[in-house]
């Protein structure tokens, strides 16, 4: 943490919005502290609902075969689906982090599904794994809520598994 010195008629010692710390934590903000009003800025932009972000919304996009990786920042919204966000986006298309090339003819055939884990690195186990219709219906915010918080980026690892084929009848 950071001491301000304020000299009594010098203004330009005084701490202002600029001053805040990068990582700002939303829940210690007190309007006493800035003059009777809540800041509007900080680090990273508010979220939908007006509160400062002090984690970066950011993801490492992974291919598990491949290991090519991709670093984005993600915007947090409950509109913006994942599909949208992550796996329609043309950086993660211009990586080749959705390409198989070996599990190629299996993927088409429907043998092989692509797969998208939420990695948890600290354990090497994965929190949450998506099957791509997922990607449809769960937004970014969905994905924020399902992780601890941390400064460190959500890791995202594309995989491809075997299908696993389900009895109709039972």
């Amino acid at each position: 943490f950071q001491i301000w010195s304020i000299q009594d008629g010098d203004l330009s010692s005084w701490p202002s919005l600029a001053d805040l710390p990068a990582k700002l934590n939303p829940e210690t903000i007190s309007p006493v502290h800035f003059g009777g009003q809540i800041p509007a800025t900080g680090r990273f932009p508010p979220d939908e609902k007006g509160t400062l972000q002090s984690f970066a919304p950011k993801i490492r996009l992974i291919n598990k075969d491949s290991g090519k990786s991709l670093d984005m920042t993600l915007e947090k919204s409950s509109e913006l689906t994942l599909e949208d966000a992550i796996y329609n986006a043309q950086a993660v298309e211009d990586a080749g982090l959705k390409s198989f090339p070996d599990l190629q003819d299996r993927i088409d055939s429907g043998e092989c599904e692509l797969q998208c884990i939420v990695w948890q690195e600290e354990t090497q186990s994965s929190y949450h794994t998506f099957a791509l219709v997922d990607l449809k219906t769960t937004t970014t915010v969905q994905l924020f809520e399902l992780v601890p918080k941390s400064y460190d980026p959500i890791v995202l690892m594309f995989q491809c598994v075997e299908t696993i084929a389900v009895d109709e009848d039972e």
